[in-house]
């Protein structure tokens, strides 16, 4: 494979960040500036080249933009209502704009490899479309942190043709197993310490694009050097996935479920509880619960639930989190009665309810997550 001759550089604006949306972000805007290797290697640094491609589109995302993206990226569901959404015509659009261009081709992003690259690919994988085998990808977030910490000394290799594995380019920190940098590398710091100027309108996905390009040019041969010998198959990237926390939902309806028998068996004798007050009669009700270890017991594991069903809705969408816990937890307590006599035993109907509620769980996990 030859050197890359097409730098792609790209960049989104997203509905939020993917942890606090379930890993159910949304691209809002995306942009993408093409310069070639000849161009970027004769241009001045602090200028950009006078050829270039670019391509920005908007999108409806289909979901509420959180407040600080808005805030960020100026855009808000207001301005996006009568945009396309992210459809097979955009991912066709964005497709056939790099095959016009040389290649190899390289996408660049900015911290690419934990953001940019995973919820495009997510959002291909989707529509069930693939860009070619031979697009490439590169972190520049990694790009920028070598060469400007090896400053004059770094080392420009000869190009490896050959592109790497994804596993041995992706760096779980940016800076490696170095020790972590006192300065910032966010693009902004980034662009005004190279540059020595102010960045213009950042978290514009075109104006983030430019930054990008012009750090990169700004340091030309460090990082043509640097992308040609440090690149992967966007094809290797792993696609974003929806975070529902179903292993905690299970867990919240298992407690729950299981518990709810028992807890009515350990109530057995509270009617035979009297006082001569109702405050009285509330008090020795409560003494009498509370001094039953079976009631108490079987409680305090139906409590443990909640506390895992309030760790589990921090993540899930509510939409998905109280159906799916009520659902199982229903389901559960009518297979603990059963089991355990305190409820009539499974007859075929109930066991066609059980399937059917376990069956509608899943269709709504799937509806949330796809």
């Amino acid at each position: 494979m030859a050197p890359i001759q097409s730098y792609v550089f790209i960049d989104l604006e997203t509905t939020g960040l993917p942890v606090r949306e379930s890993y159910q972000t949304k691209i809002t805007e995306l942009s993408i500036v093409i310069v070639k290797r000849r161009h970027i290697l004769d241009t001045v640094p602090g200028t950009l080249p006078r050829v270039q491609h670019k391509l920005t589109l908007c999108f409806n995302p289909g979901r509420m933009i959180d407040p600080e993206a808005s805030q960020v990226s100026g855009l808000d569901n207001d301005l996006l209502e009568f945009e396309t959404m992210f459809d097979i015509h955009a991912f066709n659009t964005i497709k056939e704009f790099l095959t016009c261009q040389e290649k190899p081709l390289c996408l660049i992003a900015h911290n690419g490899f934990n953001f940019d690259f995973p919820i495009l690919k997510s959002r291909f994988e989707m529509l069930n479309a693939h860009l070619d085998a031979d697009v490439m990808c590169a972190d520049s977030l990694n790009g920028f942190y070598d060469i400007l910490r090896e400053g004059p000394n770094f080392q420009v290799a000869m190009p490896n043709v050959v592109p790497k594995r994804i596993t041995e380019i992706r760096r779980r920190f940016f800076y490696g197993n170095n020790q972590r940098p006192n300065q910032s590398f966010s693009l902004i710091d980034i662009y005004e310490r190279v540059l020595g100027r102010p960045a213009i309108e950042p978290h514009r996905a075109a104006n983030d694009c430019v930054m990008i390009a012009q750090i990169a040019i700004a340091r030309t041969r460090e990082f043509v050097a640097w992308i040609d010998n440090n690149h992967c198959p966007f094809s290797e990237v792993t696609a974003m996935s929806p975070d529902v926390q179903l292993g905690f939902l299970v867990l919240t309806g298992l407690f729950w479920g299981c518990t709810n028998p028992f807890i009515r068996q350990g109530t057995k004798g509270l009617r035979d509880v009297t006082a001569t007050t109702r405050l009285g009669q509330a008090w020795a009700e409560i003494t009498f619960l509370l001094g039953n270890w079976k009631y108490v017991l079987p409680w305090l594991v139906n409590q443990a639930g909640s506390l895992v069903y309030l760790a589990a809705v921090r993540r899930a969408p509510l939409s998905v989190a109280v159906p799916t816990a009520n659902s199982l937890a229903f389901a559960f307590t009518a297979i603990t009665g059963a089991t355990v006599g305190a409820e009539e035993p499974l007859d075929r109907w109930s066991v066609l309810g059980i399937v059917l509620i376990m069956g509608g769980t899943a269709l709504c996990c799937y509806d949330k997550t796809s």
